[in-house]
């Protein structure tokens, strides 16, 4: 956790900043109950953390720091959301909420028996519903996606802000046009089987208009810094997940992008971690209503959705599809 640290400043006019410091009773619970690679994505190749016991988690938390947390304002919680349901009652609570709602907790369909510990999806969006109804507590997710996916699961609308990406310091400085050897940035993508640089290669290749183009992959690069990455060309960006904060970065800066077009969009982020079908969990006694969201975001008979017109509907609520008028600038 982090704490205020009164540092004098160094300088003049220097505001006094945030340390944070990894308290003993924090990494114990960590270690007993967080599982770092407890959910694997097979079509990814990825895992995930995961809570094992969500219930064990919370009355942990409040046996060893609940006084401690209770003598606080105002409470600030992050990645994941579940955590914000630790806290003991008292202090009001400030969320940024940039992942689904249930991220890191167990799927309540691999319970096992009647152990509903392990259930803990459905526990905490009854949780969430509650302190969201408290006007002391303020949650905001990062994009319309999520804050309607948090609707979808736990009947709550959270106001978004889409980040900014302000504090890159950097804009858009091209060191040289494509057609004079200037490259194409192509963004991180987790799951691509082949290699697309190459065969971006091969299709630039094939027309004299193009056939200059140069195109480097972002985790190749030497100089990760943002100035850098402003400095190429243009990007191409592969959106594997329906937010990703790098879409702002680049956005803030400046740098043309080129995405897939809405009819493709679908295809792009139904692979990524927001999408998981994990997630496919409600508040018991709640759903959106038909007129409130024309397709569901899941399919909670089997667990299984794949009905094209409901991941359009969906995809469409992501900043990729925005015009750049919708978007902040």
């Amino acid at each position: 956790y982090c704490k205020a640290a009164a540092h004098r400043p160094k300088k003049p006019g220097k505001f006094s900043y945030t340390a944070c410091s990894a308290d003993p009773r924090i990494t114990e619970l960590l270690k007993e109950y967080v599982n770092v690679k407890g959910h694997a994505r097979e079509s990814l190749g990825l895992r995930f953390p995961e809570i094992t016991d969500y219930r064990s988690f919370k009355e942990g938390f409040r046996q060893r720091l609940g006084a401690y947390a209770s003598s606080f304002d105002v409470v600030m919680c992050g990645e994941p959301t579940a955590f914000c349901g630790v806290f003991p009652p008292g202090p009001a609570v400030v969320a940024v909420v940039g992942t689904p709602l249930g991220a890191y907790l167990r799927p309540d369909s691999h319970c096992e028996g009647s152990d509903k510990r392990k259930c803990a999806q459905e526990q905490f969006y009854t949780e969430f519903f509650e302190m969201a109804a408290n006007p002391r507590n303020l949650f905001v997710t990062t994009s319309l996606y999520l804050s309607n996916q948090a609707y979808w699961n736990a009947g709550v609308l959270p106001r978004y802000l889409r980040p900014l990406g302000l504090y890159t310091g950097s804009q858009y400085m091209p060191k040289a046009k494509p057609a004079d050897g200037g490259e194409v940035l192509l963004s991180r993508i987790p799951y691509l089987l082949w290699d697309h640089r190459c065969i971006l290669r091969h299709f630039a290749a094939s027309s004299p208009a193009t056939a200059a183009l140069k195109f480097v992959s972002m985790p190749e690069l030497e100089d990760r810094s943002y100035s850098n990455w402003a400095s190429h060309s243009a990007c191409l960006y592969f959106p594997y997940d329906p937010q990703l904060l790098t879409f702002h970065e680049l956005y803030g800066m400046g740098v043309p992008m080129f995405l897939p077009k809405a009819h493709m969009l679908p295809l792009w982020i139904s692979p990524g971690f927001d999408t998981l079908q994990d997630f496919a969990h409600r508040r018991p006694g709640w759903a959106p209503s038909s007129e409130e969201l024309p397709y569901a975001w899941a399919e909670l008979k089997d667990g299984a959705y794949n009905f094209y017109g409901g991941l359009r509907y969906w995809s469409e609520l992501t900043d990729f599809a925005g015009k750049p008028e919708d978007l902040p600038g």
